[in-house]
């Protein structure tokens, strides 16, 4: 047996156990202002080639199994693989857990990450040198491209002292903005995304007030202010829109 088999094999049960007591010791309080949610973006399914194979939805449920049965009236806070994103929430049926109306479904949206995760000092990406750009993506002409790569150039070459490190992640700064800039990243992108959510909320009966926008926003350091206010306001609006609560992150 791998080492890996074996951290599998161990960690998802005493994980549950965890969870088990926790509800324990959620219970007594009122099931209107108290929440457990089960697993905070579950890093799951992220190659799984059909739904089918994914494994989240089985530990979804052993998790539901055992805080429903440690804590009858607990609200709880389900979500998708696939680090809690719309696209985890679409691959999941929610029908096995139909019975159970105290049920909050989270979703968590960081588009476009290129704005809204640059700049962050504990990555080494192009994310982190290439900040400041506008939103939306039609904004960036050709000039401020290229003021902002030619910055972000400077910043890796002050701040990466590993020469193959350096060299990968110059080369890789302009197929980064290229990328922004053929997104069409949008209001209407957001609005899109989100409505999608919506739509598998209305395809398995999912009251749109049980859906939770659970975590967005912009990390500022790295963020144009215009740019971030948009994006916020943008995806608080698509959110409500479909008639979900919010909680910006």
């Amino acid at each position: 047996m791998t080492f890996s088999a074996r951290r599998e094999e161990t960690l998802f049960p005493r994980y549950l156990a965890l969870v088990t007591e926790m509800a324990r010791r959620l219970a007594p309080l009122p099931a209107e202002r108290t929440a457990l949610e089960l697993m905070n973006e579950p890093d799951q399914d992220w190659f799984s080639t059909f739904v089918a194979m994914d494994r989240w939805p089985g530990q979804l449920e052993a998790l539901h199994k055992a805080a429903r049965k440690a804590a009858p009236d607990l609200t709880l806070v389900m979500t998708g693989a696939r680090g809690g994103g719309g696209e985890g929430l679409l691959r999941l049926d929610p029908k096995p857990f139909a019975g159970d109306a105290n049920l909050i479904w989270s979703v968590h949206y960081y588009e476009p990450m290129a704005i809204t995760h640059a700049g962050q000092p504990w990555e080494t990406t192009p994310q982190r040198f290439l900040t400041h750009l506008p939103f939306p993506a039609r904004a960036l002409d050709a000039a401020r491209a290229e003021r902002l790569l030619a910055a972000a150039r400077r910043s890796v070459e002050a701040k990466v002292k590993d020469a193959g490190r350096r060299r990968d992640l110059l080369a890789a700064l302009g197929k980064a903005l290229a990328a922004y800039r053929a997104s069409d990243a949008s209001e209407a992108t957001i609005a899109a995304d989100l409505a999608r959510v919506g739509d598998w909320a209305r395809r398995h009966g999912v009251p749109a007030r049980r859906v939770l926008l659970g975590e967005f926003g912009v990390f500022r350091d790295g963020a144009d202010p215009a740019a971030r206010l948009a994006i916020l306001k943008a995806t608080r609006k698509a959110a409500e829109k479909q008639g979900f609560l919010w909680a910006v992150y």
